[in-house]
């Protein structure tokens, strides 16, 4: 029996599951591929191989969705709206202005501009993180920092390090997390991941992809991966109890991850991750931590 089923529901990546939810899905099945799922991860950071890969669930808004669209040959940038009944699909500025409004299209246009040097051949989805006049600098515990606040998570790499360097050089900042294949742009379907390795480079384009890098550093010790076990144990009547996990995940990041408050920065987890097996994923995200902050903060853009 296949230890993983098509989380993904859509051929699109508009939505994404919880891995808790598959118990609400699909019962008694969706609870035992939740603890094979699990049971895959874990091999990853006990050191051991496997097909299933992490990525980060980078906290960037609006999606974006741009390549070359088959059906005609031509480069396009959108939101999630490319896959609308009556699709939001921009080759021009004017596009834009007639699909978009605001913030939303001031964006499109300068991903329109930066996006299309980049040599992009399929279609790939990305979290936009900022765009021209979004960068600030903040002092964090110290420290100086260039900081931006995409949605609800506020990043910071400290000044004077080679990415802060390349991040304040760019016009843009994305993280492609999917690849969109198909002979039409109708029949697309999603595959998660991206690989970014032959795009042409650009200054004034910061991207990458969104795999979780160093999970090496981040091996579970012989007692974690004995509390870890427990928890397997016990979750087919607890699923959500994964912290030592998502612990694991939080130690090892590049880029700081922090929330405005009234008294200054907050230190905080990132919006989640994303486990992938052959092409399909779940997100494993502290949705009570999340939808708090979420709730509570204030946003840099508005839909448009």
């Amino acid at each position: 029996m296949q230890g993983f089923i098509h989380y993904l529901e859509e051929a699109k990546n508009t939505h994404l599951e919880h891995l808790e939810d598959e118990i609400i899905n699909n019962g008694s099945r969706g609870a035992l591929n939740a603890i094979n799922f699990l049971k895959s991860v874990r091999r990853m950071f006990q050191g051991g191989s496997g097909r299933t890969s992490l990525t980060v669930k980078w906290d960037g808004a609006p999606a974006i969705v741009c390549g070359r669209n088959p059906d005609n040959g031509r480069f396009f940038v959108g939101t999630k709206s490319v896959f609308n009944k009556t699709p939001k699909i921009n080759y021009t500025v004017a596009d834009i202005r007639n699909n978009h409004s605001g913030a939303v299209a001031n964006k499109l246009e300068i991903c329109l501009r930066e996006l299309s040097k980049l040599g992009i051949k399929g279609i790939l989805q990305g979290d936009l993180l900022f765009t021209s006049g979004e960068l600030k600098t903040a002092n964090i515990d110290g420290e100086k920092n260039i900081v931006f606040t995409p949605n609800t998570i506020t990043y910071a790499v400290p000044t004077g390090t080679p990415l802060a360097s390349r991040i304040a050089n760019a016009n843009m900042g994305i993280i492609f997390h999917t690849t969109y294949t198909g002979k039409s742009f109708k029949s697309l379907s999603a595959s998660f991941g991206a690989s970014v390795s032959r795009l042409r480079k650009s200054r004034k384009v910061f991207f990458d992809d969104a795999s979780y890098r160093d999970a090496s550093s981040a091996k579970f010790s012989s007692n974690e991966l004995a509390q870890f076990d427990n928890v397997l144990k016990m979750a087919m009547g607890s699923i959500g109890k994964g912290s030592i996990f998502m612990d694991k995940l939080r130690s090892v990041q590049s880029i700081g991850t922090f929330l405005r408050t009234a008294n200054g920065f907050k230190v905080t987890s990132p919006e989640g991750y994303v486990a992938i097996k052959s092409g399909n994923a779940v997100k494993l995200v502290d949705r009570m931590e999340f939808s708090r902050a979420n709730f509570n903060a204030a946003k840099d853009w508005v839909k448009g």
